[in-house]
């Protein structure tokens, strides 16, 4: 049996907090609604920065730097919306034309808010995975520390500093962006021709995956990239292993998820899925059932008892009615191998 001083996180592309009593919830003036508790917890801090919503020159300015920089990110792709819209929709529903003087301070909290958790953790609609028994674990966490860095911003410079350290600093990262960026043709007319569109949003999909798997910081993890069938064993952030990996086809393509490994089972038996079993084997069994011999299978009924395959009526089982399970013995012909890294999923993998 092997230990592992920490968990191994699987990725298949395919902390305690102070509960303090807050104010009365100020109702937010944005079309959008987003992250609305965390808006109203960070609106209820006593000491926010009057620059969010007084109306001097000095308060019109960095909010008016807000916007910028939220324009900006948007246009380079690094976030999934132009969240300072939503400032523009109250501006023109309230029919004024001075810039940013008489929006609620909720508008621009939102704003900041659900740009902020898109560069550090990577924009929901990109990182929706079939199955994620790690994020929840870090919700909180993401919460706090994306809370107390807006109550800290003071003054544009702190604005600026802030949104550049929500990025990740890895090395791949920081390889993928500068070739995204040049692919988008900023200053290069060349660099322009040669970009298209699915190759821009496989790119931007990208990068908000890998924003995504290192904002967790955790210390060792596999990463399996579907498209590139290629696994990577991170250990401190850095690719210390790099391997060719089986993937499914697309007719049969592998999930993606992300889960602990919990266990490292050696000479493991593999449970043939049951799509599999049916969809695939089935046929091929009916026909000769020593066809599972030839295979080193067995059948296992529902107590865990293997039976004699040779004695079962083949014939009438079929999807509707297979009461039985497969699987392959151990040994170096497994389907698994002769390790099987053991780890929750709700696909058999």
């Amino acid at each position: 049996m092997f230990f592992f001083r920490s968990l191994i996180w699987i990725v298949l592309f395919g902390i305690c907090f102070d509960k303090s009593v807050y104010a009365q919830p100020i109702p937010s003036a944005c079309p959008a609604g987003v992250n609305v508790e965390l808006t109203q917890r960070i609106l209820s801090f006593e000491r926010l920065s009057p620059l969010w919503f007084d109306s001097t020159m000095q308060a019109i300015q960095f909010r008016t730097t807000l916007v910028h920089c939220i324009d900006s990110l948007y246009r380079l792709g690094l976030i999934a919306q132009p969240y300072h819209s939503q400032v523009s929709s109250v501006l023109q529903g309230q029919g004024t034309i001075k810039p940013y003087c008489v929006v609620a301070p909720s508008c621009f909290i939102e704003a900041i808010v659900a740009t902020s958790f898109d560069l550090y953790r990577g924009a929901d609609r990109y990182t929706k995975l079939g199955f994620d028994a790690v994020s929840p674990r870090y919700r909180l966490r993401d919460d706090s520390l994306i809370e107390a860095g807006i109550r800290a911003i003071d003054g544009e410079t702190n604005l600026r500093r802030w949104l550049f350290s929500l990025e990740s600093k890895s090395k791949e990262y920081s390889q993928l962006r500068r070739f995204y960026v040049e692919k988008q043709g900023i200053g290069s007319v060349s660099a322009r021709s040669l970009a298209t569109k699915d190759t821009l949003q496989r790119l931007e999909t990208s990068l908000h995956l890998y924003r995504w798997l290192f904002h967790f910081g955790i210390d060792r993890f596999l990463m399996v990239n579907i498209s590139g069938a290629l696994l990577r064993y991170y250990q401190d952030g850095v690719s210390a292993i790099s391997m060719r990996a089986i993937v499914g086809k697309s007719a049969t393509p592998t999930p993606s998820f992300t889960s602990y490994c919990q266990r490292l089972i050696l000479y493991p038996y593999w449970y043939v899925p049951a799509s599999i079993a049916i969809g695939e084997y089935l046929s091929k069994i009916k026909k000769n059932p020593g066809w599972l011999d030839q295979r080193n299978m067995q059948v296992v009924d529902g107590q865990g008892r293997v039976v004699d395959h040779h004695r079962l009526p083949w014939r009438s089982f079929h999807a509707g009615y297979f009461p039985y399970t497969i699987r392959q013995s151990t040994g170096c012909d497994n389907a698994l191998g002769v390790l099987k890294f053991d780890k929750e999923t709700p696909y058999g993998v």
